[in-house]
């Protein structure tokens, strides 16, 4: 697994996400976010490993997640720390 990946799943109805990084400048942008985000169809399941980051970043990918129209589930895998 990388720190950060998009992987559409073989039922095509649901996307695995996972951010095991830093949220913004080191790590996954929300400007990069919400790019790959816009080819994603499906329900997505998001899996966060994140020791925080930027705070306007993450509050955008939060907010993108909320705007998907297929609805999004959660999972803290280890770590989620304050953006």
């Amino acid at each position: 697994m990388t720190w950060y990946a998009l992987a559409k799943n073989s039922d095509d109805e649901s996307t695995d996400v996972t951010i095991y990084d830093e949220i913004g400048a080191w790590g996954i942008s929300a400007k990069q976010f919400i790019k790959d985000l816009a080819g994603v169809k499906g329900h997505i399941n998001l899996r966060i490993n994140s020791p925080g980051g930027s705070i306007t970043d993450g509050t955008a990918i939060i907010a993108a997640l909320k705007r998907h129209g297929a609805g999004f589930t959660a999972w803290v895998d280890g770590l989620c720390a304050s953006m």
